[in-house]
């Protein structure tokens, strides 16, 4: 883009702002969901309150938020309550990785992704092997 005598000097920078802004907003995007799952995590080991649903955004599959379903027919009491929050947290880990993979994947269709996608080779770039801790082979 730099090279090419077909933009000028402000259309390059205008350019460049919008995409250091939109970088900007995948990385937010990103560390919310970073920090979504590991609150479900946490959750998830102290079985503590499920964390609350993520605010509903006007672009990335933002949307109303997924309806409650009744609990399963014929359990009661604790037994159901267990089944219906573990559903719930399932289908709002699922919603986090599908969140996940549309930031990946937006960030992997850039044009400076290149080198980013392909597979690090350390044989061929040489890269120092860490020694083993000494004690017993399993």
């Amino acid at each position: 883009m730099n090279g090419d005598p077909g933009y000028t000097r402000e259309q390059v920078r205008a350019r460049r702002a919008e995409l250091q802004a939109e970088l900007q907003r995948i990385l937010e995007q990103k560390a919310e969901v970073e920090a979504r799952l590991a609150a479900l995590t946490r959750a998830g080991a102290d079985a503590a309150a499920p964390p609350a649903p993520l605010p509903a955004r006007a672009s990335h599959g933002g949307g109303a938020p997924a309806k409650k379903r009744p609990a399963a027919a014929g359990l009661e009491g604790p037994e159901a309550k267990r089944r219906a929050v573990h559903g719930e947290r399932e289908k709002r880990i699922n919603s986090l990785w599908n969140q996940c993979q549309t930031v990946l994947k937006t960030i992997m269709r850039h044009r400076g992704a290149g080198p980013f996608s392909k597979a690090v080779d350390p044989v061929l770039l040489r890269c120092p092997v860490r020694a083993r801790a000494p004690g017993p082979r399993a």
